[in-house]
C-alpha cells in the first residue's frame, strides 16, 4: 500500500513537471493591447478628429455582450450590458468584468455571448518591432505552445443561477471548440473547471505525432479566447442574470519541449520559426487592423445615416 501510495506521489509530481498553468485571459491585466488602425484610413474622407478615435483595445469596458436573436428585443437590449468593476468585495482595486443579462419570458432555450471588441489576434506584435513572438496578447487571450490541454478554469461570481457556463478557444488550425466548464448554481466567487476526458487518448495521440511527423521544424500550436457563453435551458427562470468573470486560465502540456540538448536547440542555428512567424505576424497586423476598421466605418455609416433620419424628421 505505501509503495502504490508513494507511486502515485512521483505520478503526480511528474505530471506537474510537464504541466504548465497559464492565465488564457485576466479582465485585470489587460493594459498593452492597444490597436491602432488609423493607417487603413489613407484616402479616406474622415476628420482628423475621427482618425484619433481609430483605436481600440481588449479592456473589459470594450467588450460586448448579445442575446440570441430569437431573445434579443428592445428589453434585452436595454438591460443586456457589460462594463469593468473595481470596487468588488472580494477584488478590490482590481478589474472585474460585470455582466448583466436580461433573458425574456419563452418556453425555448437562449443564451448569451460575452464578447471581446475584435477577434484576438494569434500573432499581432509591436510594429515598431515585429519579432513573430506576437507578445501583445500573449497571457491576454492567447496562449503558446500548447500540445495537450488538460484543463480551462473560469473564476466567476454565482447567484445560483442554473445557467450553463461555456468558453469556446480556437486553435492554430482554425478549429473552434465550446468548452463546459459548469453550472453558476452556487453563491459567491468560484472557479469553475473542465477536466479534459480524453486526456489519455490525447497524451498518446500527442506522442504518436511526435515519433512520425518531422521534429523540426514543424507546427507551433496555440489556443486562443473567442468567446464566453451563459446559456439558460428551458423551463430555468427568466428575466435579469449578473455575474462577475474575473479570469480564465489553462493547463496544458507543451507541444515543443526543449530538453536542454544540442541537437532539441536548431531553432537557435536555424531561425525558421521567427523567420515564418514574422511574415505572419505582418499578415495577420495587415488584416485585423483591415477588419477593425471596415467595422468602425460601418458603424459611424450607421451612426450619420441615423442622424441625417433624424434630421428629416425633425424638419417635417
Amino acid at each position: 500500500m505505501k509503495i502504490r501510495i508513494s507511486f502515485l506521489l512521483i505520478l503526480i509530481i511528474i505530471v506537474k513537471i510537464f504541466s504548465i498553468e497559464a492565465v488564457l485571459l485576466d479582465f485585470n491585466n489587460l493594459d498593452g493591447t492597444l490597436i491602432d488602425f488609423s493607417k487603413m484610413a489613407k484616402g479616406a474622407n474622415w476628420s482628423e478628429e475621427l482618425k484619433q478615435e481609430m483605436r481600440v483595445d481588449l479592456k473589459a469596458e470594450r467588450w460586448t455582450v448579445k442575446v440570441n436573436s430569437s431573445s434579443w428585443n428592445p428589453v434585452s437590449k436595454s438591460k443586456s450590458y457589460v462594463f469593468p468593476i473595481i470596487h468588488s468585495q472580494t477584488y478590490p482595486d482590481k478589474v472585474v468584468l460585470g455582466v448583466r443579462v436580461y433573458f425574456p419570458e419563452r418556453h425555448a432555450n437562449s443564451f448569451a455571448l460575452i464578447e471581446p471588441p475584435f477577434e484576438i489576434p494569434s500573432y499581432y506584435d509591436n510594429p515598431e518591432n515585429i519579432t513573430g513572438t506576437g507578445n501583445i496578447f500573449l497571457n491576454k487571450g492567447v496562449v503558446r505552445n500548447v500540445g495537450v490541454l488538460r484543463k480551462l478554469s473560469v473564476l466567476a461570481l454565482g447567484n445560483n443561477f442554473k445557467y450553463s457556463l461555456y468558453v469556446r478557444i480556437k486553435d492554430h488550425m482554425g478549429f473552434e471548440k465550446d468548452i463546459f466548464v459548469g453550472y453558476l448554481n452556487y453563491q459567491g466567487w468560484k472557479s469553475k473547471s473542465w477536466i479534459n476526458s480524453n486526456l489519455d487518448f490525447e497524451l498518446k495521440m500527442r506522442q504518436y505525432r511526435k515519433e512520425t511527423r518531422p521534429h523540426y521544424p514543424d507546427q507551433y500550436p496555440f489556443v486562443k479566447l473567442v468567446h464566453i457563453m451563459v446559456q439558460r435551458c428551458d423551463p430555468e427562470v427568466t428575466g435579469n442574470f449578473v455575474t462577475m468573470i474575473k479570469e480564465i486560465t489553462v493547463e496544458y502540456d507543451e507541444a515543443i519541449i526543449e530538453t536542454g540538448k544540442t541537437e532539441d536547440k536548431q531553432e537557435e542555428i536555424f531561425g525558421i520559426y521567427n523567420e515564418e512567424l514574422v511574415e505572419r505576424a505582418k499578415h495577420e497586423m495587415l488584416n485585423v487592423d483591415r477588419q477593425i476598421y471596415l467595422k468602425w466605418e460601418e458603424k459611424q455609416k450607421m451612426h450619420k445615416e441615423k442622424e441625417d433620419e433624424n434630421g428629416k424628421n425633425t424638419d417635417k
